[in-house]
């Protein structure tokens, strides 16, 4: 049985227009797409801007409605659970995107931010055992090794005392990678996770992500604009275009042999890292 499963999955958007006297046709995000992802496999999802992810990523947080098909997680349809189910499902399933610094709130420090999905899926942990697993969470990171370079610059003050607005682009990512990796999930997406870093910063997150997926076992949903990043990540690939799947597959023969114009597109655009 995989451990993700999606079946038919489409999601529409009305386009209403006070301007018009009629209603704009519903804009298909979503075209009934289909595919599983194994356990401990890293399944790559690229799509540039208005393909289809982003829906697609809050879809399987049942964030975003959904307005037909399946989306089965260990055998149990997600789309028909119940709070307490799918809040037992949410610490199993933990994603990632973009914005770092908006995503993490700038009134509380490392400590509060870290401590909140704990106290969210793990409430009868004592204080010893949270600090246990706050330190182990910011060492799994690199973000707990004083010779570290993601280290605050300020060595007397206790990294968990930081604020986000102190920490720099990789230092938010590899907290909001601690904040999810710290409730012990099944499953990481990652939403375009790099987004905005240099070629040496990213290679050091993703490199970091796979030795993660190594020592914890975690599938991963990666989700990504960048051919090459997918190419070097995951074990399968999805093409997805215009909220459709037009190709799926091997990276590397996906890479060498493209069928669908819109891949041969983005091969010809697309140096390796």
């Amino acid at each position: 049985m995989p451990l993700l499963s999606v079946h038919n999955l489409s999601i529409t958007q009305a386009r209403p227009d006070r301007w018009l006297r009629y209603q704009a046709a519903p804009e298909k995000l979503l075209d009934q797409i289909s595919f599983e992802l194994e356990e401990k496999q890293c399944l790559a999802i690229v799509g540039e801007q208005h393909s289809g992810k982003m829906p697609l990523s809050l879809a399987l947080l049942r964030l975003h409605p959904v307005s037909s098909g399946q989306i089965h997680y260990r055998g149990q349809d997600l789309l028909t659970m119940n709070r307490q189910q799918l809040r037992q499902t949410r610490q199993q399933i933990q994603a990632i995107f973009p914005d770092h610094f908006t995503g993490l709130n700038p009134q509380h420090n490392l400590a509060q931010i870290l401590q909140e999905p704990l106290s969210v899926h793990f409430p009868q942990l004592s204080i010893a055992e949270k600090k246990h697993r706050l330190d182990y969470a910011l060492q799994l990171v690199g973000l707990s090794d004083p010779n570290s370079e993601s280290e605050s610059s300020d060595p007397p003050r206790d990294l968990l005392e930081l604020w986000p607005d102190e920490l720099s682009a990789d230092q938010r990512i590899r907290l909001a990678l601690a904040r999810a990796l710290i409730v012990e999930p099944r499953l990481l997406i990652c939403h375009d996770l790099t987004a905005g870093l240099d070629s040496p910063l990213q290679a050091k997150i993703l490199n970091l992500l796979l030795d993660l997926r190594d020592t914890l076992n975690l599938s991963l949903l990666f989700v990504t604009h960048d051919l090459a990043i997918a190419d070097h990540m995951s074990d399968r690939m999805l093409i997805l275009h215009r909220g459709s799947i037009v190709e799926s597959g091997q990276p590397a023969e996906i890479i060498r042999h493209p069928k669908h114009s819109y891949t041969q597109k983005l091969v010809s655009s697309t140096t390796t890292i």
